[in-house]
């Protein structure tokens, strides 16, 4: 073993030609009878005898475009933890090959203590809010947080542009590579298309007025002609929420020519009020549409006896593949109401923004006993501390007696992924994909994700 990390063979010239077929461009030094010589592969200069100036193989694999990874674990995105794997990618963050840690020579991967997994895909997110950063009180409950949202304050264009791109480079550091992000406005655009990251965009429709929904929609089609599409970033109109919304508005959505195969989602379930409303047309909500002068009665929205979700996920074609958002106060009938539908449907969770703005949690462990697609959010910075997915399932495991490391892992990469439609490039460590991958550290005695885990963009 030499002292610049290459082999050096106490073997005969069979041998050296054998490992010269199987380590192409690699140099091999050959100790024979009383000489050493060279066997030169394509890396290595012909002629070159000086052992002190050989590459090292790390210099061979940058000339050869490829990184190779390793960790203490590595988890591809569904199943449990590996060990004893090297993840070979080009420089283009392509999965090669995924190959077996004991027939690599040392000092010819990167090893990390701590996991390596998919990049993370954050499953909801309001990036153009992100210059609200620290303006709400927390634990108000969702109807005063929307009179406070409703209150926002004076910013210039400069800081809101700024605060975006702060926004979009932490999600980056923290190992995101897609978000499903909702849009209002065309200010997140221009730093959707820098394609660092991928996104889907939701460009958000509020109308709760039957009448008024066909309005509603050519209004938002001026920002969809505004969103420049390409592979990295793409946009469908998507409803706001079950209280801001009618069946017409739900119809045409569905029926909008670009949103045809493509996701939507909606807030569904984020807090009690919501129940209320549909049932009995009482509580905060209704307050909060009395404050806003509009009288629910006058438009016939008319109490159903039955919670939100059963009153418009009719409405949605059956076969639309479909993202719950927070889903703080879903239950079981709930669960296996939407798992009736033909059309794919992932819970996304957004557990800080739930302990931000409301002080509950959705009860994870209903969800994984169902056995339900579910993936993680971050919502806004208006409604959170940081948009990082790695905080979102420290709360998971916290609160969740089902919950490990490994399903986190899956809700964050894969099944977001797919929740998006962008699993055929990202989500899992598979030849082909380009899914970015992730260094947790820190992890417990156990291998777990543990309090003070950290997470990193390793590529």
């Amino acid at each position: 073993w030499g002292v610049h990390g290459q082999w050096r063979l106490g073997a005969c010239g069979e041998t050296a030609v054998a490992l010269h077929e199987q380590l192409d461009g690699c140099r091999i030094i050959v100790e024979h009878a009383k000489a050493d010589y060279a066997m030169d592969c394509k890396f290595a200069p012909k002629n070159y005898y000086d052992l002190q100036d050989v590459p090292t193989l790390g210099d061979i694999n940058a000339a050869n475009k490829m990184r190779k990874f390793s960790a203490s674990y590595i988890y591809v995105g569904k199943g449990p933890a590996q060990s004893g794997k090297v993840i070979v990618t080009d420089d283009d963050g392509r999965i090669l090959e995924v190959l077996e840690q004991e027939r690599q020579m040392p000092g010819t991967y990167e090893f990390y203590e701590g996991l390596i997994c998919p990049g993370f895909v954050n499953a909801h997110c309001h990036l153009e809010l992100s210059h609200l950063e620290g303006q709400y009180k927390t634990g108000t409950g969702l109807c005063d947080f929307i009179r406070q949202i409703r209150n926002r304050y004076e910013f210039t264009q400069e800081q809101i542009d700024e605060a975006i791109l702060a926004g979009h480079e932490q999600m980056r550091a923290k190992g995101i590579v897609a978000v499903g992000d909702i849009s209002n406005t065309n200010h997140s655009f221009a730093v959707k298309a820098l394609n660092q990251l991928y996104y889907h965009t939701f460009l958000e429709i509020f109308q709760v007025v039957p009448d008024r929904a066909g309005e509603a929609i050519a209004q938002r089609e001026v920002l969809f002609d505004d969103f420049e599409q390409s592979a990295f970033h793409r946009a469908t109109l998507t409803p706001h929420a079950p209280y801001t919304i009618s069946k017409p508005l739900i119809e045409g959505i569905c029926a909008y020519p670009v949103n045809q195969h493509l996701p939507i989602s909606i807030h569904n379930q984020e807090t009690k009020a919501e129940a209320e409303l549909f049932e009995h047309r009482t509580g905060d909500l209704k307050q909060l549409f009395d404050d806003f002068g509009l009288d629910l009665a006058s438009i016939g929205f008319q109490p159903t006896g039955v919670n939100s979700l059963h009153n418009y996920l009719p409405w949605i074609a059956d076969d639309r593949d479909l993202l719950l958002i927070h889903n703080t106060f879903s239950s079981l009938s709930d669960i296996r109401f939407a798992a009736a539908r033909s059309g794919h449907t992932t819970w996304c969770f957004c557990p800080n923004a739930n302990l931000f703005i409301e002080g509950q949690l959705p009860d994870f462990d209903l969800f994984i006993k169902e056995g339900v697609s579910c993936a993680l959010g971050t919502d806004s910075l208006a409604s959170n501390w940081q948009l990082d997915i790695l905080e979102e399932m420290k709360v998971v495991l916290q609160h969740s007696q089902l919950a490990n490391t490994a399903l986190l892992i899956e809700w964050a990469s894969y099944n977001g992924a797919k929740a998006l439609g962008f699993d055929q490039r990202l989500g899992s460590i598979e030849p082909g994909k380009q899914p970015g991958l992730v260094l947790i550290d820190a992890l417990t005695e156990e291998g777990e994700i543990g309090a003070n885990s950290s997470s990193y963009r390793l590529i």
